[in-house]
């Protein structure tokens, strides 16, 4: 009898508790809260769909546009020799064929304007990394893997207007709480192909960094497994993307930590986007943190459920934000 009263003592207290008006407030004030660190607004939309636009263009070998991306590309990396449509020339930086153009049905365009930004604003370390991957001892194709890099990021991204599998088969795409960390400097930048450009220049340099770290300690390391390699730095861009300045983070060595921390992004991101849900009322249906409406209750739990699922959502959010920060 003394247990019933106490659980009846204990529901109407949470009831109580939950019509307070500053919990609703409270409520109102997380959702928005989570929604602008998962959800993006209208400006990182329409600068993702931007991106996302310009990574499903084609190439084109018949488009003078497309071509003359390809003239520039030659006279950047052979020093404004005379421009060969077709020749082995192009072996020499990494291509599989004498023609390039095959190389680009892969990665589109937007792998093709990586390589000319990267030998336009990094000419010498783009020199540099080619004459490296012709080295026999950590030889590979470095432009096909600068096409390979620049699918990763569009499939890692969510940049693909299509479904389509990456380079690395089993990798999963950006969680939404990384996702909104990109659109966050993509729409606050004026050119948002830069920032593109910025992460696709750091993870080439990552995988070559790798890869001949990975055959120097690896006797009898060939092209067959590159694959490992790629793997590993995309679990380091996984990483990297959840965190505050990726770029920076892509330069770290691979570690356990920086699984565990990937691993509780993912697991704060999707915690955050059930609450979302779940606060939410079902009569609800818009997102943003502009969103006009801020109906938190869970209608049809009852204010019981309304003020343990707020409990919850904050206690968990604090708890894997305090080992997020302890790991960032």
């Amino acid at each position: 009898m003394q247990l019933a009263d106490t659980l009846k003592d204990k529901g109407s207290w949470c009831s109580r508790l939950s019509s307070f008006q500053p919990v609703q407030n409270l409520g109102a004030q997380y959702i928005n809260y989570a929604e602008s660190v998962v959800s993006l607004n209208s400006l990182e939309q329409v600068a993702h769909q931007n991106l996302s636009e310009v990574a499903g263009i084609k190439f084109d070998g018949s488009s003078d546009m497309h071509e003359s991306l390809l003239r520039r590309l030659w006279t950047l990396m052979f020093d404004g020799e005379d421009y060969e449509p077709k020749s082995r020339r192009w072996r020499t930086l990494g291509f599989q064929a004498d023609d390039p153009r095959t190389d680009f049905r892969g990665g589109g365009l937007l792998s093709l304007q990586c390589l000319c930004h990267l030998a336009e604003s990094h000419g010498p370390l783009a020199r540099r990394w080619t004459a490296e991957a012709n080295e026999e001892h950590s030889e590979y194709l470095f432009a096909a893997a600068c096409v390979n890099v620049c699918a990763m990021l569009v499939v890692h991204l969510r940049l693909n207007q299509q479904p389509a599998v990456g380079p690395v088969r089993d990798a999963k795409p950006a969680c939404d709480l990384a996702l909104k960390r990109f659109t966050m400097r993509l729409s606050a930048s004026s050119d948002g192909l830069e920032v593109f450009y910025e992460l696709f220049v750091a993870t080439m340099g990552r995988l070559h960094l790798e890869w001949r770290a990975f055959c120097a300690q690896k006797k009898g390391a060939n092209l067959l497994h590159f694959g490992e390699v790629l793997r590993s730095v995309n679990v380091a861009l996984d990483y990297a993307v959840s965190a505050s300045d990726g770029v920076l983070i892509l330069k770290e060595p691979l570690s356990y930590r920086m699984r565990t921390v990937s691993w509780l992004a993912r697991a704060r991101s999707a915690s955050l986007v059930f609450v979302i849900g779940a606060l939410r009322s079902r009569s609800s249906q818009s997102v943003g943190p502009s969103s006009s409406s801020s109906s938190w209750s869970l209608l049809s739990a009852g204010p019981k459920r309304q003020c343990g699922t707020l409990l919850l959502a904050v206690s968990m959010d604090l708890w894997m934000l305090a080992f997020l920060k302890m790991g960032f």
